[in-house]
């Protein structure tokens, strides 16, 4: 009986450690139209805000979002002032992601859509909200997930149009979804849980080997 109370303890222990967080963002679930200049959203349970900026001589500016529907790799998150509603070279929407880094979860796949021949996006990781900050990678993939990553310290995931070499000026691009995986880092309180777990679970090991040597 003692074997097979421990054997719970351990398997409740393991199972809260390694909960799924899997999960997924459409942004297009807002509903099409203009919206304002940041749009919130829910991923397992923590907000994420995405947030429109225009570019300027004088510095970046908050633009309002354009959530765009037309079918396909058509629909996606935009910019409202650009002339297909789109992201361009010179905008960006940036993605808060500190709930989920705060939580442990800093990686996930990225979807891109309205990628022509010739354009291309552009994914940035910064500290503070309203600068593009470092760029991390470049890629003309259209409507297929890559992989990202952020921190607790760059929280922040820029979007932006990118120009390939010899590639379309005019290039304008659409943000579509974000996922995150299923085996984000264990927080610290679900570390602590399972060292309690296993602590009495070496108890009852400890009581019923006592016992049995006993008889």
């Amino acid at each position: 009986m003692r074997i097979k109370q421990a054997a719970l303890v351990i398997a409740i222990v393991m199972w809260m450690t390694s909960a799924a967080w899997a999960g997924t963002i459409d942004f297009t679930q807002a509903g099409g139209g203009q919206k304002g200049t940041q749009l919130t959203y829910t991923l397992d349970g923590y907000s994420i805000t995405a947030n429109g900026y225009q570019e300027g001589y004088k510095g970046n500016s908050p633009t309002d979002l354009y959530v765009k529907i037309s079918g396909g790799d058509e629909s996606g998150l935009g910019i409202s002032n650009e002339d297909d509603h789109e992201i361009d070279t010179t905008q960006f929407i940036q993605l808060d992601l500190a709930n989920l880094a705060n939580a442990g979860i800093t990686s996930g796949d990225l979807s891109i859509g309205s990628v022509q021949s010739g354009e291309g996006y552009g994914i940035y990781t910064s500290s503070k909200l309203g600068s593009l900050g470092a760029l991390e990678l470049t890629g003309t993939l259209d409507e297929t997930p890559f992989s990202i990553s952020w921190s607790a310290a760059d929280p922040f995931v820029g979007v932006t149009a990118y120009v390939p070499r010899n590639g379309n000026s005019a290039a304008d691009i659409l943000l579509m979804s974000l996922s995150t995986p299923n085996d984000p880092t264990p927080e610290p309180a679900s570390l602590a849980l399972m060292g309690t777990g296993l602590l009495g679970l070496a108890f009852a090991y400890r009581r019923f080997s006592k016992l049995s040597l006993a008889k």
